[in-house]
């Protein structure tokens, strides 16, 4: 199973600006980078640090956390949540 590509990451975070009806302008402000650098973020190009990355996603709520690629199983509690919604539209573009 593939892990997670930099185009997901992209998509995810235009995803939620749109979601939180901010312009690529207003993201760059908050996150203090250009609007050149979301720009080029968000279409998947090459050349984001990965700490840039980092504070972006921090800037609009979203972390990104890792899990054993290798496990043959998944243990989840009733506390374990997931984000249907945020899922199926990364898989419907």
């Amino acid at each position: 199973m593939a892990g997670l590509t930099s185009r997901e990451i992209s998509s995810a975070i235009r995803a939620r600006r749109l979601e939180r009806a901010l312009s690529q302008a207003q993201l760059a402000e908050l996150a203090n980078v250009s609007r050149h650098f979301i720009i080029r973020l968000e279409h998947g190009q090459d050349g984001a640090s990965l700490d840039v990355v980092l504070r972006i996603l921090a800037t609009l709520g979203l972390e990104l956390t890792f899990a054993d690629a290798h496990a043959t199983s998944v243990h989840r509690d009733a506390t374990d949540e997931a984000d249907l919604d945020a899922l199926l539209r990364a898989h419907a573009k």
